[in-house]
């Protein structure tokens, strides 16, 4: 059986999170305290799991970025070879 909690981060899932925080913060159809803290628990997963996904946005271009410089290292000291040869 479905819990309200379930149903209700369904419907969060569904309308997306700005439209929920916009819900929460104008009380326009959050009047069950209830959902008003079942919200704000999904809202608060959400900015974790989003700064979880920049995390590894960071880590990647960060590691892209050292790989870029290692392949104009490498492509430099190729140049120089050459031209001494």
């Amino acid at each position: 059986m479905v819990s309200a909690d379930d149903r209700w981060r369904a419907d969060f899932e569904r309308i997306g999170e700005q439209q929920v925080r916009d819900t929460l913060n104008h009380r326009f159809g959050l009047t069950n305290e209830e959902q008003r803290q079942a919200a704000f628990r999904w809202l608060s997963e959400q900015s974790h799991v989003r700064r979880e996904r920049e995390e590894q946005i960071y880590q990647y271009v960060r590691l892209t970025y050292y790989a870029a410089i290692a392949v104009v290292f490498v492509g430099v000291i190729g140049i120089i070879i050459t031209l001494i040869h």
